[in-house]
């Protein structure tokens, strides 16, 4: 079976900070360690690096191990605003190369605008089986006396090339309404696991108020 390589890029005009946290669990790679790219080590499981303007880093995993996590810009996750980030961090998740209890299971990857965004970010896949969509309602976000982010579909989206080459593009909207009832709309896309191949990759177009275009 294929492997998926992992890619992120550096779309924007200026180094970004990525920071990752792993899924830990069997059959995972659990250690920041094992992922060359990784420059700064907060714990066994969290790191940092840089990627420079208009480059990109890439990795594929070992052989019969599962990546999984997840990806922000900037900060390490936050379930909330906070002064540095008033608009709340957006996350980035992903497992990939999930060879465990075939043919159950499943590759996913998603956006999550649920605790607000600080970054305009896009999935774009090309190459092994086909991907589905499922879209997450939520609520609740912590973001009620937030009012810089109404729409979050201006910060995320996914594009996913099919065999035909035809492209379907899915918004991940996060909504915070001056009324305390945020409805968050977040997308997950996912395909068999045995399906496995090509390329998955998270492109960083810029900050949230950048004029960046997610197409």
């Amino acid at each position: 079976m294929e492997a998926t390589e992992f890619i992120i890029i550096n779309d924007w005009k200026e180094e970004v900070t990525v920071f990752i946290t792993l899924d830990v669990s069997e059959s995972y790679v659990a250690e920041v360690s094992q992922i060359p790219f990784v420059k700064k080590r907060i714990n066994m499981y969290q790191g940092s690096f840089q990627i420079a303007p208009q480059k990109f880093v890439i990795y594929k995993s070992p052989s019969e191990m599962i990546f999984g996590g997840k990806i922000s810009f900037n900060s390490l996750p936050l379930n909330r605003p906070i002064p540095s980030f008033p608009t709340g961090i957006n996350v980035a998740g992903f497992t990939i190369n999930n060879h465990r209890d075939l043919p159950k299971t499943y590759e996913s990857i998603s956006i999550n605008n649920s605790c607000g965004a600080n970054a305009k970010i896009k999935w774009t896949a090309n190459g092994g089986g086909n991907w589905t969509t499922k879209r997450v309602h939520a609520s609740g976000n912590n973001l009620e006396k937030n009012t810089q982010i109404n729409r979050a579909d201006h910060f995320s989206s996914f594009s996913m090339v099919y065999e035909n080459n035809e492209m379907d593009s899915f918004a991940a909207i996060s909504a915070s309404t001056n009324d305390g009832l945020n409805n968050t709309m977040a997308f997950t896309a996912k395909r068999p696991a045995n399906s496995a191949g090509g390329i998955v990759a998270l492109t960083y177009l810029g900050p949230t108020n950048s004029n960046a275009n997610l197409n």
